[in-house]
């Protein structure tokens, strides 16, 4: 059993909610391609937006995993 008050044994709340946050973007980006189509704008211009914010999210998740870990 781990011991919640050793050295390490705490996960920082602002990261895990960093990590949670991203995730849920990222999933939802998923689904943004219709609805941008929708709105007017051409498969590769909804494309590129959302892949934009994958790989935005894919660096934010890896920098917050760094921070967590703590080296």
């Amino acid at each position: 059993m781990i011991d919640p008050d050793a050295e390490g044994a705490r996960i920082d709340r602002r990261v895990l909610a960093g990590i949670v946050f991203l995730t849920l973007a990222a999933s939802g980006a998923l689904f943004g391609l219709p609805a941008l189509r929708a709105a007017g704008l051409s498969f590769d211009q909804a494309f590129w937006m959302i892949a934009a914010v994958e790989l935005f999210a894919a660096f934010g998740i890896a920098v917050l995993i760094y921070f967590l870990t703590g080296d």
